[in-house]
């Protein structure tokens, strides 16, 4: 009895085993695929050939501005060049790239490159500031630098990277240090952030630590509580694409400010000066490129989705530390309960069919002839 016992224990463990292996063999490829194939479309430097322009005061404001989007280096699908392409076609003649630190110093590259190209290529179009966005736990923040900075070097010695889990007396370090760069600091989409992260700073502490402003407008999404926060109390208010995939991200909003000559750091300055109103439309902007299908993306479509999944359980970027490892844990396990009870019902359902079989045998035939006397 003991040894039956001791053999389905190890059976349970051995199946349990398997679908550890496998469960996490799939999470790994989706996690990869997702990482790695760009997206469900392939795109081509001139895809965008249009412009949309929103409808705005075209007497106060003669620059749209966007603080926040990606590129391939951090989660986006477009080159540095494309996503200018992209904002041109959209209507903005100002923007950043803000590929995440959590990338390393690939979103130094790829900012500083957007900028660059700019300046040779549609210097009369629109003007491109560089930045970064520093991805954690506690919260999501965009950083504007001055035109002037344009070492990397300088960049890594004085911007801080704390990690996925930064203390306040962190959080507060990373702010300072961009303003003594002459930087600008905007906290990011508090729509998305405050429902998932439970220990991220409140409006009050960001106002007292000294960001310069929230992002009341991501995307379609508009932060009514924070828009009040801000006419409250005086701070910042911008609007952003937050753009990773230009199909997918929907415009809503546009940052708007007024220069007298048309420059980057024209641009900057009256950023700095907290000079900057918001358009805001409750229509999306329409999307006119199109783009070629990519394969690999309609093959490994599954794989990519899930990966998807997987990564918003980890706002400051995946890593195995012990918030991963509890969520491996947990896919796997839920995966075994599922295909154990898939198992069981099988089972059950074999017994119960294989009963009904052998009772159908074992009585005697109701119907047919008679004997005869």
């Amino acid at each position: 009895m003991k040894r039956k016992i001791s053999q389905g224990w190890l059976s349970l463990f051995k199946r349990f085993g398997w679908v550890a292996i496998i469960s996490t063999s799939v999470m790994i490829l989706s996690i990869t695929a997702f990482a790695l194939i760009p997206g469900k479309y392939i795109y081509t430097d001139g895809d965008w050939n249009y412009k949309f322009v929103p409808d705005y005061d075209t007497v106060r404001y003669n620059v749209l501005f966007d603080p926040h989007s990606h590129t391939l280096q951090s989660g986006g699908v477009l080159t540095p060049k494309q996503n200018i392409e992209y904002h041109i076609a959209m209507g903005y003649n100002a923007c950043v790239v803000t590929d995440k630190l959590t990338g390393g110093m690939g979103c130094w590259q790829s900012t500083s490159d957007a900028q660059r190209i700019a300046r040779e290529q549609y210097d009369r179009q629109i003007k491109v500031l560089v930045g970064i966005e520093w991805g954690s736990n506690r919260g999501h923040f965009n950083i504007i630098l001055p035109p002037n900075i344009t070492n990397s070097t300088v960049f890594r010695a004085s911007i801080p990277n704390y990690g996925s889990n930064p203390s306040d007396d962190q959080i507060l370090s990373f702010i300072n240090a961009t303003h003594a760069l002459g930087g600008i600091v905007i906290i990011d989409h508090l729509l998305y952030s405050l429902p998932i992260m439970p220990t991220h700073p409140s409006r009050q502490q960001l106002f007292d630590w000294g960001v310069d402003y929230i992002e009341v407008i991501n995307a379609a999404d508009f932060d009514q509580d924070s828009n009040v926060f801000c006419r409250r109390t005086g701070m910042g208010m911008i609007a952003a694409t937050g753009m990773h995939v230009p199909e997918k991200d929907k415009i809503h909003g546009w940052t708007l400010v007024n220069v007298s000559t048309f420059t980057e750091q024209a641009v900057f300055d009256e950023l700095k000066g907290r000079r900057a109103s918001m358009l805001y439309q409750n229509y999306s902007a329409p999307y006119n490129a199109t783009h070629e299908l990519n394969p690999w993306y309609i093959g490994l479509r599954p794989f990519i989705q899930l990966g998807e999944v997987i990564y918003t359980y980890f706002p400051g970027g995946i890593q195995f530390d012990g918030l991963g490892f509890t969520i491996v844990l947990a896919n796997v396990i839920l995966w075994f309960v599922v295909i154990e009870g898939i198992r069981f019902s099988v089972v059950f359902l074999k017994c119960k069919i294989g009963k009904n079989k052998q009772n159908l045998e074992r009585e005697p035939c109701k119907a047919g002839p008679k004997p005869v006397a």
